[in-house]
């Protein structure tokens, strides 16, 4: 069907919050849509509750799996999806009546529509993110990757995509990186992305649950460097932008890269990683990756100051010495 929407939502644990969010989405102004829950392995009630909907509303299907990850889940979601749109909704979030009603008022000469996000914080307060309302050609020009800093607001929820360009080009989620996979996803979309619409809207409410921060969350150095390689390979294979073009003309995006690689190093001290690890990991991070950790990493204390000084000039083990210091005096 050429008017469906398929909307997604991954469910894990959240019977506190998920029959709020269904009911947003089962009274939407727009009506024509499939929604798919997939319950990753849920241990609380979340399973029988999403399937409690499926009973009731014939546009909701459940897909029951083992716990495999939000990535995993929203891939299986684009798998099963029906629908020549996708939306992503997050099980804990809710939207207003007509969320879909205003991503599809965009829809029909843009390849993404990109709408704002309501924050809600636990205190209950709440912060509005916009875009300016306007069509960017982006065919031929990146500017849009600095205007709009969408390497911030890489979330895939309050976005409209096209499964025809999701389906052709092979894109999904990449289920070995745990941190950073959603901007990840959404600049290989970008790739094929003639027009973007940014929404100047915000229907989406964006809750941040109490505890919950994947920001903080320490990972394996595998899963950090990995998210920090596809984004560099992202920018200056597939985007075509040079080092010093990110310097110069694009350092938000010469800023977000390095704090990648600044937290996929970390992540070696944390993890406490050998030596020898330690050094083979640090050489095969891009050389040119040092120019842009030279501008743009601020170290936090004295002894961080001086090993960035031997990791611009590739002297690895003095380096990694001084940083095994600060990460036991600086916990």
């Amino acid at each position: 069907m050429s008017n469906l929407v398929s909307i997604i939502i991954p469910v894990y644990n959240a019977e506190k919050y998920l029959r709020e969010c269904l009911d947003s989405v089962l009274t939407q102004s727009f009506d024509c849509f499939e929604l798919l829950l997939i319950n990753d392995g849920a241990s609380d009630l979340s399973g029988k509750i999403c399937d409690e909907y499926a009973e009731k509303d014939p546009r909701v299907k459940v897909l029951h799996k083992e716990n495999g990850g939000v990535s995993f889940a929203r891939n299986m979601g684009i798998d099963k999806a029906s629908g020549n749109l996708i939306v992503f909704i997050d099980s804990d979030d809710f939207v207003e009546p007509n969320f879909l009603e205003n991503l599809l008022s965009d829809a029909t000469n843009s390849d993404l529509v990109i709408a704002g996000i309501n924050k809600i914080k636990k205190d209950q307060s709440v912060t509005s993110f916009n875009f300016p309302n306007q069509l960017v050609d982006v065919s031929e020009k990146k500017i849009y990757l600095e205007d709009y800093p969408l390497s911030d607001y890489g979330y895939p929820f309050s976005k409209l995509f096209k499964k025809d360009i999701l389906d052709r080009h092979h894109i999904r989620f990449i289920e070995d990186v745990h941190m950073f996979e959603d901007v990840l996803f959404l600049f290989e979309y970008l790739k094929f992305c003639d027009k973007i619409k940014f929404n100047d809207k915000s229907l989406y409410n964006y809750v941040i649950a109490e505890g919950e921060s994947l920001s903080t969350k320490v990972n394996s150095f595998e899963s950090e460097y990995l998210s920090f390689i596809t984004f560099y390979n992202q920018i200056v294979d597939d985007f075509k932008i040079t080092i010093p073009q990110l310097i110069n003309d694009f350092p938000k995006l010469g800023y977000r890269l390095t704090r990648l690689m600044n937290r996929s190093i970390s992540t070696i001290y944390i993890k406490d990683y050998p030596t020898e690890k330690t050094i083979l990991a640090l050489y095969n991070y891009p050389k040119n990756a040092w120019i842009l950790y030279n501008v743009f990493n601020k170290p936090s204390n004295i002894i961080k100051k001086w090993s960035k000084i031997l990791l611009v000039k590739n002297m690895f083990r003095s380096a990694n010495f001084l940083l095994r210091i600060s990460y036991k005096l600086f916990k």
